[in-house]
């Protein structure tokens, strides 16, 4: 039965547009230029048409329309709205254009061909452009031209709002239709997500160069990507030299070191390792000190590199950079003469198997297997610790602290992989802590029920439900659920992944199952793990199965 079609609400979006205004009006007014103040003040003078309309040439591609492709039931006479924007200045009508200006930005190939003398009708549009004069005259159209003059306003709300271009209108939709439901958490006008128009310049300027890192960086050829390189930066580092403290907004700061890492790290790839180095020195986040030291080893800079590795193992700031750390130490010491044994792998239980493949995944024969050993078993992957933690400490993870919520649509603060994420959240987090040992897990299930199908960064609601929770109160004991969720706590980012395949239960116990299909092998967040419920002897092996 196909699914039914959902009707939105006319002129929905004009709404949805209103909300970025208003919380720009609201939160933000301080920060908006006296340009932006005038647009805001036309647009809210136009008619609901005119509104409309100029709402749809916002969110469609580009500067440049024509009008007999402007076609919308609920703005039924869009030449007379036109004129109306024509009047307001928020379109420009029936500008000067040229032959090549028109053919690039609105004609099709067909209209070229039908509209300009070309030399052949076979050559792709491109092609027909090159051959059309610059400076020929464009006669009358059989539509109008529509240039929209300041069509940066509406990334300018969108930053204001979401503090990203990733989100957009949409996410208001998807809230409307109930796909997507947000905590109702506490937004503090005082704290406001921005205190100065640089942070969201600086903002808007990383997220166009990290745009073009990705969507045109890697065509170029190697003399122009090294220039490239030294653009963009040269525009990372004006804009550093903007702040009297560059880290005062660490969203902006983090997002910035990024950039610089990213850069830094093509530098190194295309042999300059010494601009490579004056870069990653310049920045704390990771990899800057991994990157930094395996150069120095490199360039055989070994006390160097060794001063850098002794700061990573006594000061990691996460569990990779300290697994980094180790593994560079042993690379430092085979430099200085020194023979260093291989780390062995920790001893774990393995279990080889034969399965027919043919019909499923390797992990859900292996559940199949396991239940015909009497164990009730879950393939759920990493949603099971995570979907507890999540539980566990939900009103620490959407507690109202600074820099964490800047609108009503998110699904988990801005500093959740922040290092000072606990931290900030101390008394959150102790009050969680407390109320699970007073209650158990009534306390996880009381919240599953009141929170059920809204967003948390932990918890995967198609797969962690009161079946899967009951069976963790019955095998997994208050005190060892603690410290499983210790340890996600401890570097959100790095254990949120690599927990065991399957969680299989019986006899009042749990067990651990990481499974491996035919050529497959552990990698290293999953041997991390292994390492921990060892530690904290808990049932944990490995399964390895071939075709049978």
């Amino acid at each position: 039965m196909a699914s039914e079609k959902i009707e939105l609400p006319v002129g929905y979006y004009l709404e949805n547009f209103r909300r970025l205004v208003d919380h720009a009006q609201n939160n933000y007014s301080s920060l908006i230029t006296k340009q932006e103040t005038r647009w805001l003040a036309t647009f809210a003078s136009l008619s609901i048409q005119g509104q409309r309309l100029t709402v749809r040439l916002l969110t469609r591609k580009g500067v440049w329309f024509r009008s007999d492709k402007l076609i919308y039931r609920e703005i039924p006479n869009t030449e007379e709205t036109l004129k109306e924007l024509d009047n307001a200045e928020i379109v420009h009508l029936n500008p000067p254009l040229s032959a090549v200006e028109l053919g690039t930005q609105l004609l099709t190939k067909n209209e070229i061909i039908q509209r300009f003398p070309v030399s052949n009708k076979q050559l792709k549009k491109p092609q027909l452009i090159e051959e059309l004069c610059d400076t020929a005259q464009v006669h009358h159209c059989s539509f109008t031209i529509v240039q929209l003059i300041d069509n940066e306003i509406l990334d300018t709300l969108l930053l204001l709002f979401f503090a990203n271009y990733h989100q957009d209108q949409s996410q208001f939709i998807l809230e409307d239709l109930g796909v997507h439901k947000f905590e109702n958490y506490t937004l503090d006008e005082r704290n406001r997500f921005y205190q100065h128009r640089q942070q969201l310049e600086s903002l808007r300027l990383f997220s166009q160069l990290t745009d073009d890192y990705y969507n045109r960086y890697r065509s170029l050829p190697k003399d122009d990507k090294i220039g490239a390189l030294e653009h963009w930066y040269s525009l990372i580092d004006n804009d550093r030299k903007q702040y009297a403290d560059p880290s005062a907004h660490s969203y902006t700061h983090t997002k910035r070191q990024s950039l610089v890492n990213l850069i830094a790290r093509d530098f190194e790839r295309l042999g300059m390792h010494d601009k490579a180095l004056e870069l990653f020195n310049s920045t704390e986040l990771p990899p800057s000190r991994e990157r930094r030291a395996r150069i120095l080893l490199q360039q055989e800079h070994v006390d160097e590199a060794s001063m850098i590795i002794n700061e990573m193992l006594e000061h990691p700031l996460s569990i990779e950079e300290q697994e980094v750390a180790q593994r560079l130490l042993t690379k430092q010491l085979r430099a200085q003469g020194e023979k260093v044994p291989r780390t062995s792998k920790p001893k774990v239980a393995e279990d080889f198997i034969q399965l027919d493949l043919s019909t499923q995944r390797v992990e859900l024969a292996a559940a199949d297997y396991y239940r015909a050993q009497g164990f009730k078993v879950y393939y759920v992957e990493n949603a099971f610790l995570c979907g507890l933690f999540g539980l566990l400490y939900w009103d620490a993870i959407f507690a109202a602290v600074d820099g964490a919520f800047i609108n009503a649509y998110q699904a988990q603060p801005k500093n959740l992989y922040s290092s000072k994420f606990a931290l900030l959240r101390q008394v959150e987090l102790n009050r969680c802590r407390e109320q699970f040992e007073q209650q158990g897990y009534a306390f996880l299930s009381n919240t599953l029920q009141k929170k059920q199908d809204i967003l948390n960064p932990f918890v995967y609601w198609s797969l962690f439900d009161q079946e899967l929770l009951s069976q963790a109160e019955q095998c997994i004991p208050p005190d060892t659920l603690l410290q499983l969720t210790d340890i996600i706590l401890s570097d959100r980012k790095a254990y949120r992944a690599g927990m065991p395949d399957l969680v299989a239960f019986r006899d009042g116990q749990t067990f651990w199952i990481e499974v491996k299909g035919p050529g497959d092998k552990l990698q290293d967040n999953q041997w991390r793990w292994i390492k921990h419920f060892q530690s904290l002897q808990l049932p944990i092996r490995v399964c390895y199965v071939n075709h049978q």
